[in-house]
């Protein structure tokens, strides 16, 4: 989802990281799926894109019977 946001605004990986205070590597990656945002992190990067939080996250439906324990 950051990808998409990124490449929409015409940044690149070095300016995104400039804006949102982190080294072009670690946007590489929170894009590549390598480690999860915690929430102080994506509201950065919705702050840059004018999104909310939920909008930057791949969101997967399951079945309720799966996640109750």
């Amino acid at each position: 989802m950051i990808r998409d946001y990124r490449k929409r605004f015409g940044y690149t990986q070095a300016k995104l990281g400039i804006l949102v205070g982190m080294e072009a590597s670690r946007v590489s990656d929170y894009e590549n799926l390598r480690y999860v945002m915690k929430v102080d992190t994506a509201l950065r990067f919705a702050e840059v894109f004018g999104c909310a939080i939920e909008d930057l996250y791949e969101w997967i439906e399951t079945d309720a019977s799966e996640t109750e324990g």
